[in-house]
C-alpha cells in the first residue's frame, strides 16, 4: 500500500524528528497522522475514508490496525513494533520546536488497576 501524497511531508518530518524509528514504522505512523489530519478525526472509519485513494477499504483498515498490533501479533511477526516510551523524548523535543511561550503546561495522571498496576500518563497540554 503506497502512501498518499499528503503523507510524504509527514514521512519526512518523522524521519527528522523520530530517527530511531525504522522506515516501515515511519510509513505506518505517516498513514495514521495524515489520515487523522485529512479526516479531522482519529476514528478508524473516518481515517479509512480519508485515505480512500490508497487502496481498497479492507486493505487500508487492515494496514492501520496491523500497525498498532504487538510485534508477535502482526501478520509478519518480524515487522517492527513501535515502543511509545523511547519515542517520548523525541516527540517532546519536536513539540518544543513549535513552542513559543514561556511556560509549558504538563499533565500527569496516575490510574490504578486494582492494587496490582499503576499506569502513569504524562501529557503536554
Amino acid at each position: 500500500m503506497r502512501l498518499p501524497a499528503e503523507c510524504y511531508r509527514i514521512h519526512e518530518l518523522l524521519g527528522t524528528y523520530l530517527p530511531s524509528l525504522r522506515p516501515p514504522q515511519h510509513r505506518g505512523l505517516a498513514r495514521w497522522v495524515s489520515g487523522t489530519l485529512l479526516a479531522q478525526s482519529a476514528g478508524q472509519n473516518a481515517l479509512i475514508s480519508a485515505l480512500a485513494g490508497v487502496g481498497p477499504w479492507h486493505t487500508v483498515r487492515q494496514a492501520l490496525r496491523e500497525w498498532l498490533y504487538d510485534g508477535a501479533d502482526k501478520a509478519a511477526p518480524c515487522a517492527p513494533q513501535v515502543a511509545g516510551a523511547p519515542c517520548f523524548v523525541a516527540l517532546l523535543r519536536w513539540v518544543l520546536t513549535w513552542w513559543q511561550g514561556q511556560t509549558l503546561a504538563l499533565a500527569v495522571d496516575a490510574t490504578a488497576h486494582q492494587d496490582r498496576l499503576v499506569a502513569f500518563a504524562f501529557s503536554v497540554l
